[in-house]
């Protein structure tokens, strides 16, 4: 869940979403959304980015979901990543420890 708060709306915005050793991004779980205007993966299906045309103050969930390849062993966090596409100074970072 997240919302944008200052003024009232932001920019195009995008958030990367990494996850843990092991896993590869399910694509088909994703929600459709209208707040959502395009997805795409990279590093081998490891990073989800989704792009948003905009964040409003109103609340966002969003779940991303992800398939298991391999067992992996003390496994870390992994951040969550939104910013600015225009201004990636203006960014806000989650990870949970």
């Amino acid at each position: 869940m997240f919302s944008y708060r200052e003024g009232k709306e932001s920019n195009m915005a995008v958030m990367e979403v990494e996850l843990p050793s092991g896993y590869v991004a399910d694509m088909e779980s994703l929600p459709g959304s209208p707040d959502i205007k395009r997805v795409d993966t990279t590093k081998g299906d490891t990073n989800v980015v989704i792009y948003f045309d905009r964040i409003t103050r109103s609340k966002i969930y969003l779940t991303v979901c992800g398939h298991r390849t391999h067992r992996v062993v003390n496994t870390k966090a992994v951040p969550i990543v939104v910013y600015d596409y225009y201004n990636r100074q203006q960014s806000a970072h989650y990870s949970k420890l």
